[in-house]
């Protein structure tokens, strides 16, 4: 299937522009009329040479659509007809081509989390992995309101997150603003004051003119390196493992912001872990799931590890309890789990 651009008009004759998946022009216009609209033009989307970055789709949107799936599926509703009533309500245009491609797949003999699959970088992996479960389980409404919860949970704890370090990032961004202004322009002023007396000038006040002459003459190579070095760190993060790993320890351990970057991270591993197990995914399937969440190098060599020890047989208290990053009170509720044999 290609990729088109089309322009239609929706029943109230508003004009109405978006993509879709279709196989020639025709089968376009089968799709815009399945929709509701009326096609006024389309055509194969031209690719754009150089591309920054790929529109998300608002979390909010993902929480909402999966809230009122699963009451649309609870009441009996067949999931290609929820999906259709979806993609009719929906506002935001790219979600709608994707509901839109989705519900064409289904047509076509796809399993509802197939079409999700196609969806992947959207949905993420957890999310499909889940609606598969459900859909073989015949729980797919007690799933689809697991993963609305856990959505909801993780958008409210980010929210939090970004509250804690908020005023810090304030804070920072007013003390280098005002020692910015201090070096380049306070302290050039009060230097021919200073050496117009007839006194010994100490020798902290040498070394701040100093620094102040430095930064005034040497203001505009210093940003040059600057960006170059964030560059430079950015690209070396991408393509050297060896980097990205220093760089994610930092990160979970760089003073104020670290402890709460790692909280997160281990808090959102445990929702995803009590998630899935509760859908009957076992433990070791678990942690290969919950990979994606993490996020950081470090981390993920610790789920290594864990995996490795309970493969080997070791219980999950003690493979958990043995990587060191998970805090005392997980290591001693998965105990309490070990007592009642959690299957692997």
């Amino acid at each position: 299937m290609a990729r088109y651009q089309y322009k239609a008009a929706d029943p109230l004759g508003r004009v109405v522009s978006g993509e879709i998946d279709a196989v020639n022009e025709t089968d376009l216009e089968f799709r815009i009329e399945k929709m509701g609209l009326s096609l006024i033009a389309g055509a194969p989307r031209k690719e754009a040479r150089f591309v920054l970055r790929r529109k998300k789709i608002p979390r909010r949107d993902l929480i909402n659509f999966t809230f009122q799936l699963e009451q649309l599926v609870q009441a009996g509703v067949p999931i290609i007809d929820a999906l259709g009533d979806l993609r009719d309500s929906e506002s935001h245009q790219q979600f709608r081509d994707v509901l839109s491609t989705m519900v064409d797949q289904i047509e076509g003999g796809k399993t509802f989390a197939e079409a999700l699959r196609t969806h992947i970088e959207l949905f993420g992996k957890v999310y499909v992995y889940m609606a598969q479960v459900g859909e073989q389980s015949g729980k797919l409404g007690e799933v689809l309101y697991e993963l609305a919860d856990m959505l909801k949970w993780q958008d409210e704890l980010m929210a939090k997150a970004k509250a804690i370090t908020v005023y810090p990032a304030i804070v920072f961004c007013v003390v280098l603003s005002v020692a910015v202004f201090l070096m380049l322009y306070l302290v050039p002023q009060l230097v021919p004051f200073l050496k117009s007396n007839q006194f010994e000038i100490p020798f902290y006040t040498h070394a701040l003119i100093a620094t102040s002459n430095f930064l005034s003459a040497y203001w505009l190579p210093l940003i040059v390196v600057l960006v170059a070095s964030l560059l430079l760190v950015s690209y070396l993060n991408k393509h050297s493992p060896k980097v990205n790993y220093n760089l994610d320890k930092l990160r979970i351990h760089l003073w104020l912001v670290g402890p709460i970057s790692l909280k997160v991270k281990l808090a959102r591993f445990a929702k995803h872990f009590a998630l899935m197990y509760g859908a009957g995914v076992t433990v070791l399937e678990t942690i290969e799931l919950s990979r994606p969440v993490m996020d950081n190098a470090v981390l993920d060599e610790s789920l290594d590890r864990a995996h490795l020890l309970i493969q080997e047989g070791s219980s999950i208290s003690d493979s958990f309890g043995n990587v060191g990053l998970f805090p005392p009170l997980v290591v001693r509720m998965l105990r309490v789990g070990d007592t009642i044999q959690i299957p692997v």
